[in-house]
């Protein structure tokens, strides 16, 4: 690993090679030296240092810290702040700046390289924090279904791409009460439901109704499933909250709709083709036959419609069979009560 490179600002050339001779006799490689506030940002922004060493006076308009308020809104590095002043309002401005450390002068060898090591290892493993949390992102947002956690009492400490979409929220959510954005509905009711913040075990939605729904607009709702999880405390074993996963399953129950409204049809018309069926081939054979007793001469002529009727006849018995196999289908595959 390349040793860290450290940038001095320092109007003081003594005290400034002082800490060039420090940094370099602790393995640390000197970015530069810049004696003001306009230097101090020019070599942040073009030499990249790894932690900077501020004196808070400096030479200019620009003292240490407006310097160091700038560099780190534009890039997280750590600073450690020097000064021969220790009063509170100085002190104060320092802290805003987020500083990785503050030594009042005169400084000691020992005050620069403890400073250095705690600043840079506390930005490093920020560094990492923050990295697993854009990675831990990024994989919870490939995901295609809702993810929220919260804490014990309702707040959102997460939520991913998914269930922003879904509960149609963009941004500001982390902190707020869950329940004052997400309300889902009984099917079997319409009345709300409280979700749980504090389980011993995970809990499906589908045990508490099914299907729930939460409303879009006072005429458009969302169909949802998925399921409760507690987080729990590593040391203590208790629930500090609870991983929600919401899935839309509004085109499931729609097909549903569609599948049962389906059935109820082929319901009907196989009632229909029934009754079609009495209505018109029993008419015929009593016609017939009352024609065949009297040996009437018209029963040569009336024949082929007979037969044309009868081979229509038929056709709908053939119907009634196919749609007699769709009813079983249905009723089989897709859990359709009769």
């Amino acid at each position: 690993m390349a040793p860290y490179r450290v940038l001095i600002v320092e109007d003081n050339r003594i005290e400034a090679l002082d800490l060039i001779k420090i940094i370099e006799a602790h393995g640390y490689d000197l970015a530069g030296v810049a004696k003001n506030g306009e230097e101090a940002l020019f070599m942040a922004r073009t030499k990249n240092p790894d932690a900077i060493l501020m004196d808070i006076k400096l030479e200019g308009k620009m003292d240490g810290i407006s310097a160091a308020e700038q560099i780190t809104s534009t890039k997280q590095i750590p600073i450690v702040f020097l000064t021969g002043i220790s009063d509170v309002e100085t002190i104060r401005r320092a802290v805003s700046t987020r500083l990785s450390g503050f030594i009042i002068k005169p400084f000691s060898e020992k005050d620069i390289v403890n400073s250095l090591e705690v600043g840079i290892y506390k930005y490093e493993s920020e560094k990492r924090v923050y990295e697993n949390r854009q990675w831990l992102k990024v994989v919870l947002d490939s995901v295609g279904e809702g993810i929220i956690a919260t804490n014990i009492s309702g707040e959102i400490q997460l939520m991913n791409s998914a269930a922003c979409r879904i509960l149609k929220i963009q941004h500001n959510f982390i902190g707020r009460y869950l329940p004052d954005i997400l309300t889902l509905y009984r099917s079997s009711d319409n009345l709300p439901i409280s979700l749980p913040f504090n389980i011993p075990k995970p809990i499906r939605l589908s045990d508490l109704d099914y299907p729930l729904y939460l409303k879009q607009t006072p005429v458009s709702r969302i169909y949802i499933d998925g399921m409760i999880s507690p987080l729990q405390e590593p040391n203590h074993g208790g629930c500090s909250g609870v991983v929600i996963n919401l899935r839309d399953i509004s085109e499931s129950i729609e097909m549903k709709q569609v599948v049962h409204d389906a059935y109820q049809q082929i319901e009907q018309n196989l009632e229909k083709f029934a009754l079609l069926n009495d209505q018109i081939r029993n008419p015929l054979a009593v016609i017939v036959a009352i024609l065949d007793l009297n040996e009437s001469e018209q029963l040569q002529n009336i024949m082929p419609f007979i037969r044309e009727i009868d081979g229509i006849i038929d056709k709908l018995d053939s119907g009634y069979i196919a749609s007699s196999k769709v009813r079983e289908f249905l009723k089989k595959y897709h859990e359709i009560d009769s």
